[in-house]
């Protein structure tokens, strides 16, 4: 039993397939070449088995990436692939895959897209409105540029769903969430928004667009009980004040 013990390499393979607005996510294990030998190609045929099944090859993608090894079978998570234990290892692997994809997005927007700050998050969760549980992932994409020597910030945001029960999409829901902030005062601590964004009420059960303004204020701390004192004027800003008078 000692021999089994011994540590070997196994690969792990994120797969997406078909748009980046509309993914497929896989996984695969494989093992090098010069490997695929040891223990008479034993741990290689387990590994070729796993691939076969959907919920136990997620199940051992986690424990490879979290805890750098194999995670041991439990028979009655098993017994039905989407319930137990595994729906739980399932979604930790999608979640982990879906912040991985967010990653490399950005860093090929980053160099792609100059000028303007795109961000991408890919969120991959359960879902239980339809009664069952089903996988439903969004792509949020976030878009905002600077103007006017950054007093006028826009923000143009939109959540696209590509897996899962709501995959149409409403007109408004594709324009997305849209704010313009401007900087009363240079630093910017005084600002004022404009926004409209698509919310989702429990009790009219669908889309509602929300529009409006506010007025924001922008304080730094490194503590809590800083906000009720009065912050001591640095010696430029003393100077200033005394010029006024």
């Amino acid at each position: 039993r000692t021999q089994y013990k011994q540590r070997v390499p196994v690969d792990v393979y994120l797969i997406v397939k078909n748009n980046l607005t509309k993914p497929e996510i896989s996984f695969r294990l494989d093992m090098p070449e010069r490997e695929r030998n040891a223990f008479n190609g034993v741990i290689y045929n387990r590994i070729k088995q796993i691939n076969e099944v959907e919920s136990e090859l997620n199940k051992q993608v986690m424990g490879l990436l979290v805890l750098n090894s194999f995670i041991p079978e439990n028979p009655l998570a098993l017994v039905n692939g989407r319930g137990g234990g595994t729906g739980v290892v399932e979604g930790t692997a999608r979640k982990s895959a879906s912040k991985l994809i967010s990653q490399q997005l950005n860093n090929f927007a980053g160099n792609l897209i100059k000028g303007f700050d795109v961000n991408f998050d890919l969120e991959s969760q359960d879902d239980f409105s339809t009664g069952k549980l089903q996988n439903s992932t969004n792509l949020n994409v976030g878009v905002s540029k600077s103007l006017f020597n950054d007093r006028v910030s826009v923000s143009v945001g939109s959540s696209i769903n590509v897996e899962g029960p709501q995959q149409t999409q409403q007109a408004s829901t594709l324009i997305g969430d849209v704010s313009v902030d401007y900087k009363i005062t240079p630093n910017g601590r005084y600002r004022v928004r404009g926004y409209r964004q698509n919310e989702t009420d429990a009790i009219v059960e669908g889309q509602i667009i929300e529009t409006g303004a506010s007025f924001i204020y922008v304080i730094d701390y490194n503590e809590f009980r800083e906000l009720f004192h009065s912050k001591k004027k640095t010696p430029k800003e003393q100077n200033n004040s005394t010029k006024g008078k």
